[in-house]
């Protein structure tokens, strides 16, 4: 981060530490730099929302359009488009929709619209969301500022993830629309007024490299930026220099070798903050050997975790014993078995499961 022209940066658990609208809020400006600039390569193709196939396409959707939810700095759900939620029973959720909002051009957010989106990414299968509402059974419309939800199954991570994801669409602008238009599917709308209800509007996007957005001042969140710029970048590097020169604001995902150079700079902040993604050796569980259990269980003590980070990532990384990273502190479980008897344990187990060794040392199958 550039911390000469910035200051009180949020850092939030993931592998886009600033991009996201609690940092855009607390950001300050230290002169008469206004714009927040992200440089990085990720960026958004389409700000279409039945358009998604990447993250960056969601990153860039969440600055246009509202979610129910947004995930805090520390991965825990908080209010935002919803002002309050709770479970009538396993499979029923009831949410609050915040009053007052409005889209872009001035119509009012209403219950409707959120029936709407459900209803209209089930029936136009947009596959880059699926895995978000396909659950979800039925939505209805409880009063003046209630929704409904009704899964097909309890659904953990309905709160914190499909409510969290799922954005809120105009209904005034996308019913019908493919009739409208002529097009297939509303993928194929080549949207230029960009209507949203989220906290900025989009104000250049006739670049592939650039995106330019406005702060929308009837938002109901408030800001001390005035406009928040992506521009992208062929590599890393590059982008490292426009934050160390000024140019631009922070930089995220870097090497460890970048993070290394700049971490005792003058005027940068450079942070190492633990992922909620994770590295691992996939097996495919269908195949002999992966297929055995125990085979399975010698590799991961076979697995020298400790080496690989010292080696691919210079000793910044953390070492799990499970899918949920240490970082995701609401979900981690710290008392998972560790797999790190070495390769002397992996030896035992395996030879317990009917492995041997012929007198090269190639690893031999059990009989039959």
């Amino acid at each position: 981060t550039n911390t000469a022209n910035w200051s009180d940066y949020t850092n939030q658990i993931g592998d886009q530490n600033f991009t996201h609208i609690w940092n855009l809020q607390s950001m300050q400006p230290t002169g008469d730099v206004q714009a927040a600039v992200k440089a990085g390569n990720l960026f958004p193709a389409t700000l279409n929302p039945m358009a998604p196939t990447k993250s960056g396409d969601l990153m860039g959707l969440k600055m246009l359009y509202d979610r129910l939810v947004r995930l805090g700095p520390k991965g825990q759900p908080q209010p935002w488009a919803a002002t309050d939620w709770g479970a009538v029973d396993p499979q029923t959720v009831d949410v609050t929709l915040r009053e007052g909002m409005t889209w872009h051009d001035g119509e009012a957010v209403t219950p409707e619209d959120v029936k709407f989106t459900i209803e209209y990414l089930q029936e136009w299968k947009v596959p880059y969301m699926q895995s978000f509402y396909t659950d979800i059974e039925s939505v209805e419309v409880t009063g003046s500022n209630g929704v409904r939800f009704n899964l097909s199954r309890p659904r953990a991570s309905f709160i914190g993830v499909d409510l969290a994801l799922l954005f809120i669409m105009p209904q005034h602008i996308w019913d019908g629309l493919p009739e409208r238009e002529g097009l297939e599917h509303p993928r194929e709308y080549q949207d230029t007024e960009y209507i949203g209800s989220g906290p900025f509007t989009v104000q250049d996007f006739s670049q592939s490299d650039r995106v330019v957005w406005q702060v929308y001042d009837d938002h109901f969140a408030d800001f001390d930026i005035n406009a928040f710029i992506w521009n992208k970048y062929g590599g890393k590097a590059a982008a490292l220099g426009d934050v160390e020169s000024g140019d631009a604001s922070f930089v995220e995902s870097l090497q460890a070798s970048q993070y290394n150079r700049v971490k005792d700079q003058s005027g940068i902040g450079a942070e190492n903050v633990s992922q909620h993604g994770w590295k691992a050796i996939y097996m495919n569980n269908d195949r002999r050997p992966f297929s055995d259990k125990q085979f399975r269980l010698a590799a991961s003590h076979a697995t020298d975790r400790e080496r690989a980070a010292e080696i691919v990532y210079d000793g910044l990384a953390d070492i799990q014993d499970g899918p949920i990273a240490p970082a995701n502190e609401f979900w981690h479980n710290p008392d998972l078995p560790a797999y790190d008897g070495g390769a002397e344990e992996a030896r035992d187990i395996l030879f317990e499961a009917g492995y041997r060794w012929d007198e090269d040392g190639n690893l031999l199958m059990p009989k039959a």
